[in-house]
């Protein structure tokens, strides 16, 4: 068994004021749109702030940057899904009525 690890407070403050940076962060990439700024990079820089948080939370606060092998590999196997259920998401989203953007619904009748 590997010994365990206790994080300083300090850490958590650590990564408080980090996530404070990226809340606020979140909220400008929220107002960007008013300022005519690509939808797409917009999507591009919500994403990549909210992997960041997401990175923070699962390395600091459940502990995983401090774990065995084993238990980063099961979280990195859980994110590594995530990504595929995302990307299978995304190309469905993007693969309907792609022919014309005024198309019917074949369901609706």
């Amino acid at each position: 068994m590997s010994e365990h690890h206790i994080v300083t407070p300090k850490t958590y403050l650590k990564n408080l004021a980090v996530l404070m940076v990226l809340m606020a962060l979140t909220i400008i990439a929220a107002k960007w749109p008013v300022l005519h700024i690509s939808q797409t990079v917009n999507l591009a820089m919500a994403l990549t702030i909210a992997v960041a948080k997401m990175m923070c939370i699962i390395l600091i606060f459940m502990h995983v940057k401090f774990s065995s092998r084993l238990v980063m590999v099961f979280a990195s196997a859980g994110f590594f899904w995530l990504i595929i259920l995302l990307t299978l998401t995304f190309c469905d989203y993007a693969s309907r009525f792609w022919h014309s953007p005024t198309a019917v619904s074949p369901y609706l009748g």
